[in-house]
């Protein structure tokens, strides 16, 4: 089971480990339109440069903070500096290609109303890999099962059938 990161860290697992990987549960995994967005937000928080101080450059940063703490969660945002080398790698890395490497049945749940870069790599995943069940819940963003808890609970229970 992956959600969003860690979404891509088990496709990058069962790619390169499938002994250990029977089929995959990925909820909003990071895929390559997110890649994008996190360089770029990553980029902008982590540089000290000067430049960032200025007024006009300040809105623009915190903009770009608030934007990866929505795409990463506070927690690994706030870990993020010491995680910096690890999180460059899992964003470079090519889970699509993972993903066709992937002998494992993959299945996708993703919300209706998330971001359109979360929805555009939902769909590229689900023709990627070779075996999947995609399941899109209707009124629920950037998915968190506590959102609504039922409906999550029978498209898990439907895609583990």
């Amino acid at each position: 089971v992956g959600h969003n990161l860690s979404g891509k860290i088990m496709i990058c697992a069962a790619s390169r480990f499938p002994n250990m990987v029977d089929t995959l549960l990925l909820v909003d995994a990071v895929g390559p339109e997110q890649d994008k967005v996190l360089r770029e937000a990553g980029r902008i928080v982590a540089s000290d440069s000067f430049i960032w101080r200025w007024p006009i450059f300040f809105e623009r940063r915190k903009k770009a903070e608030q934007r990866l703490k929505g795409l990463i969660g506070e927690h690994d945002y706030a870990m993020a500096r010491l995680m910096h080398a690890a999180f460059e790698k899992l964003v470079n890395y090519d889970s699509l290609a993972a993903a066709r490497l992937s002998q494992k049945p993959a299945a996708l749940i993703w919300g209706a109303k998330d971001y359109p870069a979360h929805l555009k790599d939902a769909r590229r995943y689900h023709k990627v890999f070779k075996t999947s069940h995609a399941r899109t819940l209707k009124g629920v963003g950037h998915l968190d099962a506590g959102v609504r808890p039922d409906e999550f609970a029978r498209a898990l229970l439907n895609v583990l059938e």
